[in-house]
């Protein structure tokens, strides 16, 4: 793959960049070693120089891990994610001051199920959008989220919704509904074959389940999500609300 020359854009920059792609499409695993600088010329097409800064630029971002002998790792990250918090993923990425991104899989309109007609407190045979995404933060943590909306209440949201679009934000813009609180459980699962694959992970390995549902200031269901991540990529954290006087 050779970078655009004719781009305003350094080419460091743009190295900067597929190098970090390629790290979320798992073409770099995490603690596995990119190739050396004269084999990213080559591959490339850019100068010593261009490879050693985008290279160092990572490095200096901690999502590369220069080791004097042995070359240069994709370095392992966890993630802390706030187990009761009611921020979408957007604003929990942002507070940490990272650069969320997310890939929408697949926008499906579905019939409710008897599991979801209970948890949305929806009629029977109530349309639904099945939202499936991947949750990319710029450390090359990914995770999956599956998330259902019930379309009685917000008709047209696939419309909305795309690549790295805070599904909160088109709530709050589009249809003024403000999620406030969220009951969530908490399991160990093994990898599927399917979650494997978008999570670019062995089958069978541990992964964290986080079923959710959300509700506004009302009461009222706003939507069901389960997000699968690594375990050893996430930390989650409990803390107690804190009391009043």
């Amino acid at each position: 793959m050779k970078l655009n020359g004719d781009s305003a854009k350094p080419l460091y920059e743009q190295l900067k960049n597929v190098l970090k792609e390629e790290i979320h499409r798992g073409i770099y695993k995490y603690g596995e070693k990119i190739p050396p600088e004269p084999v990213l010329c080559e591959n490339y097409g850019v100068s010593r120089i261009t490879a050693r800064r985008a290279v160092s630029d990572l490095v200096k971002e901690d999502i590369l891990d220069r080791q004097q002998g042995k070359g240069t790792f994709v370095k392992h990250h966890a993630v802390t994610r706030e187990l009761l918090t009611v921020n979408g993923f957007s604003d929990n990425v942002k507070t940490e001051g990272k650069e969320p991104h997310s890939k929408v899989v697949s926008k499906e309109i579905i019939t409710s199920t008897p599991y979801l007609e209970e948890g949305l407190e929806i009629p029977e045979g109530t349309k639904v959008l099945k939202l499936v995404r991947l949750l990319l933060i710029e450390n090359g943590t990914v995770i999956l989220d599956i998330a259902h909306y019930p379309l009685n209440r917000f008709p047209k949201l696939a419309d909305y919704i795309g690549d790295s679009v805070s599904t909160y934000e088109t709530l709050r813009e589009v249809y003024h509904v403000q999620p406030s609180y969220n009951k969530r459980k908490l399991n160990i699962v093994l990898a599927t074959k399917k979650e494997s694959e978008f999570l670019n992970c062995e089958l069978g390995e541990p992964l964290f389940e986080v079923k959710k549902l959300s509700y506004d200031s009302n009461k009222v269901p706003v939507h069901t999500s389960t997000l699968y991540a690594i375990g050893k990529n996430v930390t989650f954290t409990v803390n107690d609300p804190m009391e009043e006087k």
